[in-house]
C-alpha cells in the first residue's frame, strides 16, 4: 500500500524539477528576472534598471531608482524650532494653519532631531 503511493509521488517530484522556468509574459524582455509576485527586473546594454509590473490594465514598466541616503525627505526644512531649556517647541506650516508641539530633548524622534540640528547650525552661521 505505501508502494503504490510513494511511487506515484517519487515520480511526480522528479518531473517537476525538470521543468524549465516559464518564459516572462508578452511585453516583458525574455532575459527579465522574476522579482516577486506579478514583477520582473531588467537591465538594458546601457546598463539601465527596469521594473516590469503585471496590473490588470497590462505591462507597467517604471525605471527602477536607489534611495540616496545622504538626501533628505524634506520634513525638517519646513519645522522652526525654539528651544527653552530642556524643551523643544516646533512649529509647522499645514493646509490647516499651523501646527505647534513640544518635546524634551530626550524624546526626540528623527526627523525632529534634524529639524534641530538644522535649527542650531543656523543660529551659528548668524
Amino acid at each position: 500500500m505505501r508502494l503504490l503511493f510513494l511511487f506515484p509521488v517519487a515520480a511526480l517530484l522528479l518531473t517537476a524539477a525538470d521543468r524549465p522556468e516559464p518564459a516572462p509574459p508578452a511585453g516583458i524582455p525574455s532575459s527579465a528576472v522574476p522579482s516577486g509576485t506579478r514583477a520582473y527586473r531588467y537591465v538594458d546594454p546601457q546598463g539601465k534598471a527596469w521594473l516590469y509590473s503585471m496590473t490588470p490594465f497590462g505591462v507597467v514598466r517604471v525605471e527602477e531608482r536607489t534611495a540616496s541616503p545622504e538626501k533628505s525627505d524634506g520634513k525638517a526644512d519646513q519645522i522652526r524650532v525654539t528651544e527653552a531649556g530642556e524643551v523643544l517647541r516646533f512649529e509647522r506650516a499645514t493646509p490647516f494653519g499651523v501646527s505647534r508641539w513640544e518635546r524634551k530633548k530626550s524624546e526626540l524622534n528623527e526627523t525632529e532631531r534634524a529639524a534641530w540640528q538644522r535649527a542650531r547650525q543656523s543660529a551659528k552661521q548668524e
